[in-house]
């Protein structure tokens, strides 16, 4: 992902345009920071790119989303999930059975800035209204920095195809070495990830 999106073509599955987007972009700068950033190459979480979502929506004690009605995805039957989100769209639908969260690489902001309750959705139009839940995660626990937490894991149906996939993030901030939320301050007041999805 060289920007928020990107043509594949010449291969044996998978090409055309992938979308990379976000609720919200830190200093609206999508150049460093855009939502292209968590889909870029893997080994880049060492040279701290990342999508970095607008600071601010999430209370630095609780880690709960404050944003109100600023950031809200209708589902289907019109549930409604709230919280900054980070979506890609695929040229083709696919079954998703596995996904990995990267925390950035800064000491424990790591954790202080990777979800800890949040809702994976799927749709085949992106249209609010169209999206449904295939995962949702109300304490999500990540031990370390590049996550193998089983919560990763998901179970499709058969028929659960889809070109898009949006995580909402409801909530930020994981137990640290203490036990306690990690990192105080302006730390959990937003969100730092890669999104690594198969």
């Amino acid at each position: 992902f060289p920007s928020h999106d990107r043509q594949v073509s010449g291969q044996p599955y998978g090409n055309g345009t992938y979308v990379a987007s976000a609720s919200s972009v830190f200093g609206n700068d999508t150049t460093a920071w855009g939502a292209w950033r968590a889909f870029h190459t893997f080994t880049d979480y060492t040279s701290g790119s990342f999508w970095h979502s607008v600071e601010g929506s999430y209370n630095i004690t609780t880690g709960e989303y404050t944003g109100g009605s600023t950031h809200v995805t209708t589902g289907v039957n019109s549930v409604q999930y709230t919280g900054e989100w980070l979506q890609i769209q695929l040229p083709v639908a696919i079954r998703l059975y596995y996904h990995v969260i990267i925390g950035r690489l800064s000491t424990d902001i790591w954790r202080a800035r990777t979800p800890r309750s949040f809702t994976i959705l799927a749709s085949n139009t992106g249209a609010n209204g169209s999206w449904v839940p295939i995962q949702v995660v109300t304490d999500y626990n990540i031990i370390s920095q590049i996550s193998t937490h089983d919560s990763g894991f998901i179970t499709p149906a058969a028929n659960e195809y889809y070109t898009h996939f949006r995580m909402v993030i409801h909530a930020v901030g994981n137990v640290g070495p203490t036990g306690l939320l990690s990192h105080g301050g302006d730390g959990r007041n937003a969100i730092n990830i890669f999104w690594r999805l198969s």
